[in-house]
Order: C-alpha cells, then structure tokens, then sequence
C-alpha cells in the first residue's frame, strides 16, 4: 500500500515537473483515410504544402503516388468538411519519375479567396495550376527561375519552397529558397493565373531560407528569414517588412541561435530556439513587428517541426525525444507558449487551421503508404 501510494505520488510529480505531459488531449472530431488512387501507393512528402484547408471548410490534399512499375501521378483530392470526398483532378506533370514518384524537389496547395485552387510544384521544371471548383484546370503555367542571373549561376536551380499563402486580391504568395543545394532565400507574389506581380531575392547562398511569413492588416508582409553574412558566409536570421507591393520597408537582426522554425502570429512572431547553455534548452522567443524581443517562454518539446498561426496564440507539430520514427504530436499554445493540449501521437507531417478554428492533420502510417485526416477541437 504503501509502495503504491509512493509510486503514484512520484508519478503525480512528474506531471507536474513536465508540462508537456500533463496536458488534456483534444477531442478528435474527423479521423479518415486519404486514398490514392487505385494500384498506386502514396510518397510522403519532405517539405510543407500538402494540406489547405478552404474558406468553405474544404480539405484539400496533395498525394505525389507511384505504381511498382514506376508509373507516377500527382493528385489533388477535395473532401468535405465531414471527411467525403468532393473531387480528383490528376496534375499534368512533365518530371522525370523515380521510386518515390515524381521527383518534385517541392509541392504546395493553396486555398484561395475565390474558392479556385492553385497547385505550385517545382522541380527540374516549375508549374503553377489554377482549378475551379470543379476540379478542372483552368490554366497551367511555366514558372520560370527568379531571374536571367540566377539561371547562370545556377542552371540546375530549382524553387525549395516552405509556404503557400493566399492574399486578400486573390493570387498567392510562395516562399522558401530557389538553388540547387545550396538554396539562397526568396519569396514572390504570383497571380493564379502564373504572372509574377513581384518578388525579393533570391540571397546570398547556402543554407538560406524563409521561415515564417504572414501578412498585417495594412497588406504589408513580415518575414522571418535566415541570410548569410560577411565573408564567412556566417547564417543570421532577419525580421523584414515589405510593402504591399514587394518593397522592403524595414529589416531588424533577431537574438537567439536560429530561426529555422517559426510563424507570423496574430500579435508579432515566435522563434523555437536553442540556447547556448549546458545542456542546451529549448525556449520560444517572441518578437514585435520591429523585430524586438516581447518575451520568453520555456518550451518543453526536444524537436518542433513546424508552427502555424491559430487565433490568437499558435498550434505546432512538436516530438518530445531526439529523432524519433513518426512519433509526433499535435499541440495548441495560446500567445504565451503556454499548452493547451496536446493531440495522440502519430507521423504528422502537415497542419492547417480550420475556419471554424480546430486543428487539421495529415498523419501517414508507419510504413508510409497510408494517410489519414484527422481534424482536432479543444477539449
């Protein structure tokens, strides 16, 4: 007896001591299967994009498949807000086909403000589709390198992009890095119809890239970037504001030891950074627009993959040991870091928030050929 009660006096301490423990589990309110097409497997993607959800409450999902014969397609799937499938439209690609499908070096979905979908994948050869409602493609267009110099200095070079956002004029904005490997940083705003209204970038070089970007009321963009400097080519990260129309209004260095993983909120930026102590600590870092530190919050998370902007705090897919095989969670934080649950554990690669404010997940099986849609509401 007394052992037990010992036993769970030591276990309520540990809740205690770990926050990221203790926290309640959302209420799972859609958990369905994303089906490829008959006789083709799905290739889980690397890189964000694969998931968007519309206005309309519309999940839309990118499966990159492949047959054991190497024969590849690319399909965007439309399901309901109930889980039902709406429509299935096969992407005309011309890419060279691999084990993995075809080999797109990036690939993302955009919900826009028209109810029309735009699809960006980049690879030896960059497109842009647009489709109605319907599933049909309305036009698809060539997007070329960023420019004539950029082509010369990098004839294999090719768009690594990390987001897909749709504006309030109906086009959208695309940003990342463009390279070969090394990738130099750059964003640029496209109409759905694939003209390029403006751009900033590409960088300097190796390793760049844009990390968080969200728009202000006034159309203006903040942009959390990393950019290499001085002649050593040291990587820094920046805090930048361009204008509606792709002008940089201003530029502010960040504190903290890299910004690889952050979001525009609401209410300024956070940064999961790593700090120099012994041993290093996890913590977020939060900014104003101007690039100035608002405060500080303990993160108890050893990895975060990816955060997203929710209401008035952020929502984060996060793994709790060093480099675990899909094992990964689903947490809500409000403005403060602070959690407010967190989701079963799974191999999520993608979140998005819904317009009635839950949480959607693509989760893939363990052995990758298998995806479901989950969508999460607070307790």
């Amino acid at each position: 007896m007394v052992r037990a009660m010992r036993n769970l006096a030591i276990l309520a301490l540990a809740f205690l001591c770990n926050p990221a423990l203790a926290q309640p589990q959302p209420r799972i309110v859609l958990d369905v299967a994303v089906l490829p097409a008959p006789g083709y497997k799905p290739a889980p993607g690397i890189l964000p994009g694969r998931l968007a959800v519309g206005a309309d409450g519309t999940h839309y999902v990118i499966l990159n498949e492949v047959t054991e014969a190497s024969e590849a397609r690319v399909e965007l799937i439309a399901m309901t807000s109930t889980g039902s499938e709406k429509v299935r439209t096969v992407l005309p690609l011309d890419l060279p086909i691999g084990p993995r499908g075809f080999a797109v070096a990036s690939m993302g979905v955009i919900a826009t403000r028209s109810g029309d979908t735009a699809v960006f994948v980049s690879g030896v050869k960059s497109t842009l589709f647009r489709l109605g409602t319907d599933g049909r493609i309305k036009k698809q267009t060539a997007i070329s390198p960023p420019s004539a110099a950029s082509t010369r200095y990098d004839p294999d070079g090719y768009y690594e992009l990390r987001h897909y956002v749709p504006t309030a004029d109906n086009a959208a904005v695309l940003a990342g890095g463009f390279g070969s490997g090394p990738y130099a940083w750059w964003l640029g705003k496209f109409s759905l119809d694939g003209v390029r209204l403006w751009q900033a970038g590409p960088g300097r070089g190796f390793p760049e890239s844009v990390n968080a970007i969200g728009v202000r009321a006034d159309g203006s963009w903040i942009v959390i970037l990393e950019e290499t400097q001085g002649e050593k080519f040291t990587l820094e990260c920046f805090l930048d504001r361009y204008a509606a129309d792709g002008r940089r209004l201003a530029r502010a260095r960040l504190a903290g030891i890299g910004c690889y993983t952050a979001a525009v909120l609401r209410d300024g930026s956070v940064v999961m950074n790593y700090t120099d102590s012994k041993p290093p600590r996890r913590e977020l870092i939060f900014y104003d627009d101007s690039g100035k530190v608002k405060g500080r919050a303990a993160w108890p998370f050893d990895g975060t993959n990816w955060i997203i902007a929710d209401g008035d705090g952020f929502a984060a897919i996060v793994t709790e040991k060093p480099d675990p095989y899909n094992a990964r969670n689903v947490v809500r934080a409000d403005a403060s870091g602070s959690l407010r649950w967190k989701s079963p554990v799974g191999d999520v690669t993608e979140i998005a928030r819904t317009p009635d404010g839950q949480i959607a997940a693509l989760i893939w099986s363990e052995d990758g050929t298998r995806a479901r849609l989950a969508r999460y509401a607070d307790p």
